[in-house]
């Protein structure tokens, strides 16, 4: 997920970043079950089970 990498130093690898704002959670786009989803630790780099109560970030993106 590049979402969970550091952001890059230099020149080398220019782009914006992902969130506006440092996050230490962020939610997956995928399901548990009927009231909960994963959501991944930035900090601690681990991956849970959260039901949708769990403060997480999130982030809306489209195609185009």
């Amino acid at each position: 997920m590049t979402l969970l990498t550091p952001e890059p130093v230099g020149e080398g690898y220019c782009q914006p970043a992902a969130l506006t704002q440092p996050v230490r959670r962020v939610w997956s786009a995928d399901r548990a079950n009927y009231a909960a989803a994963y959501v991944a630790d930035v900090e601690l780099g681990y991956v849970a089970k959260a039901d949708f109560t769990c403060p997480a970030s999130a982030r809306a993106v489209r195609s185009l």
